[in-house]
C-alpha cells in the first residue's frame, strides 16, 4: 500500500473520530468549538486562492478554508486546523478555476456536488 494511501485511511479515521465525538470534546480537551456556515462564493473564491498557492483542491476544501478565514477573523487567538479531504478532479467540469465567479457560483448553488 501506497504513503498517499495509508494517510487517506488515516485522515478517514481522524474524521470519523471527531465526528463522532459527543460536543467535539474528548478526554477534557476540546477538538471542536463552532460550526461556520459559507456561501458558495466563499468557497469558490478559496478555491481559486488555494490554486494560485498551488493546491488543486475541491470546492469542499474551498468552504474548509473560509470557514478558517472566518474563524480566524474573530477569534483572539488559537489553532486552526483544516483537512483537505478533495482533489479538483472531480469538479474540472465545474468551470470553478476557468469561468466567471458569478457564473459558478450561481451554478454551484444549484447543483449538489457528490
Amino acid at each position: 500500500m501506497t504513503a498517499q494511501a495509508w494517510l487517506q485511511i488515516a485522515l478517514t479515521l481522524l474524521i470519523a473520530f471527531l465526528i463522532s465525538v459527543p460536543a467535539g470534546r474528548y478526554l477534557g480537551r476540546v477538538f471542536m468549538d463552532r460550526k461556520t456556515i459559507v456561501d458558495a462564493r466563499a468557497s469558490i473564491d478559496w478555491t481559486r486562492r488555494l490554486a494560485e498557492a498551488g493546491v488543486f483542491a475541491g470546492l469542499s476544501t474551498g468552504a474548509a478554508m473560509a470557514g478558517a478565514a472566518k474563524c480566524a477573523s474573530v477569534i483572539g487567538r488559537g489553532t486552526i486546523v483544516v483537512l483537505s479531504a478533495d482533489s479538483g478532479w472531480k469538479y474540472l467540469s465545474t468551470g470553478a478555476w476557468t469561468d466567471d465567479i458569478e457564473v459558478v457560483t450561481d451554478r454551484a448553488r444549484h447543483t449538489i456536488y457528490f
